[in-house]
């Protein structure tokens, strides 16, 4: 069932190539190259990377019979600039800002939502349908961390949150009793929480506070750029089926099981 389903799959996508005129004969091979270190989304894996953002490049490559080679630039900012430059073909996960929008073509719609959350002990839990319900209660959050002006805004005018350095010391604070609840990134604060054995101690409330699209991008000087259009239909399809879903939950998996062997 699952091996019909990949071919069929694989069918759908190529026939998008043929409907929407797009050959793949000047694209024989897609270069990637994105974060090194941003688990548990994406991780540097031996001299390569591994996660969510990788894994759908290569099975779209694979579907479209195109060969994608992960590389590993060394740093966001290298990984940027390859991108920009053209050295690379494609960027796996950015923000789409309008510099950016400059040289990169960006597949839409975006393959993740970068989510800022609300954290509670799984012990406490409180009644949250939005912001508004943090109000005359502790927080905390990373010194470090910005929500955007908004939230951050909202925040500094309207709720009571202490700052400490690290999304591990925030954590700590809550389940000592000393907050209420933590304004985090969810990835930071999931891989965080794999990391110290406390997962199942914490609640990520829904919804999130804020949502911050990211999305895979190739180079406007690749020639696969002509990928894009037929990518972003097959990424729509697999988040509408909740394939995207179960890729995000298993890169998750792998990396603990990564981050435990290592």
């Amino acid at each position: 069932m699952y091996r019909t389903r990949k071919i069929l799959c694989g069918t759908v996508l190529v026939g998008m190539l043929a409907l929407a005129g797009i050959t793949t004969a000047a694209c024989d091979r897609i270069v990637v190259t994105g974060h090194p270190n941003y688990p548990p989304i994406i991780w540097t894996s031996g001299d390569t990377l591994d996660g969510l953002p990788t894994r759908v490049f290569q099975k779209l490559g694979l579907e479209s019979r195109v060969k994608v080679e992960v590389i590993n630039s060394g740093s966001w900012e290298a990984a940027l600039e390859a991108v920009r430059s053209g050295n690379a073909d494609a960027i796996a996960g950015m923000y789409a800002t309008e510099e950016r929008k400059a040289w990169a073509e960006l597949i839409t719609p975006s393959y993740l939502d970068n989510r800022i959350s609300v954290i509670v002990a799984r012990a406490r839990p409180i009644k949250f349908s939005g912001r508004r319900d943090l109000v005359d209660k502790k927080g905390v959050a990373n010194s470090a961390e910005s929500f955007g002006d908004d939230l951050d805004a909202f925040v500094s005018q309207r709720l009571t949150v202490s700052r400490v350095e690290g999304t591990e010391k925030a954590l700590d604070a809550l389940l000592a009793g000393k907050a209420d609840y933590v304004i985090s990134g969810t990835y930071p604060a999931i891989s965080t929480a794999l990391a110290k054995g406390i997962r199942e101690r914490i609640i990520i409330l829904e919804p999130p506070l804020v949502n911050s699209p990211t999305f895979l991008a190739f180079s406007k000087k690749s020639p696969c750029r002509s990928l894009a259009a037929a990518f972003g239909m097959r990424i729509e399809q697999m988040k509408a089926s909740g394939e995207l879903r179960h890729m995000e939950q298993q890169a998750i998996r792998d990396w603990d099981a990564w981050r435990k062997r290592n």
